[in-house]
């Protein structure tokens, strides 16, 4: 677990790091530091690697900087994925009017077949994992397009991980 000084102490750091690497984030989005600041002020108690990075993650995404890329396949939040560990789910997606299709079913029993739409997934319906994930991935700007692109091509490791 990560004390909340130190992940709001990382999350303050990246901010930082955005608006001075990214000087005209405040004139073509200019939420995200009232938005930044709102998510550092959420931080109250301790969290897991995994709850730490998703604020991470929701930061970034609030630049609307698609040009970022989170963490390594050998960092301590994706080492599950890439040693096969995770509980991966097994299936390419893509996106049509915020709806989800099966691209491709890759487990073992094969339930689903290209073009079957995903109308809801444990309970969650399909526009509210869409409208979750999206918090969490950065958008090019205001090209939602691009954003959804990012979900769809990642979809399996991005539903793990958010």
């Amino acid at each position: 677990m990560l004390p909340p000084d130190a992940i709001k102490e990382d999350l303050q750091l990246l901010r930082a790091n955005i608006l001075d690497f990214n000087p005209a984030v405040e004139t073509y989005t200019p939420d995200f530091l009232p938005n930044a600041v709102e998510l550092i002020r959420t931080v109250d108690s301790e969290m897991s690697i995994y709850a730490a990075f998703a604020l991470i993650s929701q930061m970034c995404a609030e630049a609307n900087e698609g040009h970022f890329e989170l963490g390594t396949w050998t960092d301590p939040v994706h080492k599950d994925i890439r040693n096969d560990r995770a509980p991966f789910f097994p299936i390419a997606i893509y996106l049509v009017d915020d709806r989800i299709y099966v691209r491709g079913d890759f487990s073992n029993e094969g339930y689903l077949s290209p073009g079957d739409q995903i109308v809801s997934i444990n309970g969650h319906s399909d526009q509210l994992i869409l409208d979750h994930l999206r918090k969490f991935v950065p958008s090019d700007g205001y090209i939602e397009t691009y954003r959804d692109r990012q979900i769809a091509t990642s979809f399996p490791w991005l539903y793990y991980l958010y």
